[in-house]
């Protein structure tokens, strides 16, 4: 993923990619995401806001 991590030493707020993702909202800016059961894949847990419509677009989803 482009751009630069969050610097270690700030709390965050949200998403720690949230800066960095495309499909970033208000939701990822301000509430972390919680890992689940990745959509289509029970084996596999995504921690992400947008994993059901990342499944849906044919991304690998995996923490």
């Amino acid at each position: 993923m482009p751009g630069r991590p969050p610097d270690p030493r700030t709390p965050l707020t949200g998403c720690a990619f949230a800066a960095r993702c495309p499909l970033a909202t208000d939701t990822c800016r301000e509430t972390p995401p919680e890992a689940r059961r990745a959509p289509g894949r029970p084996d596999h847990h995504a921690a992400c806001h947008h994993s059901a419509r990342l499944a849906d677009e044919g991304a690998v989803l995996d923490v």
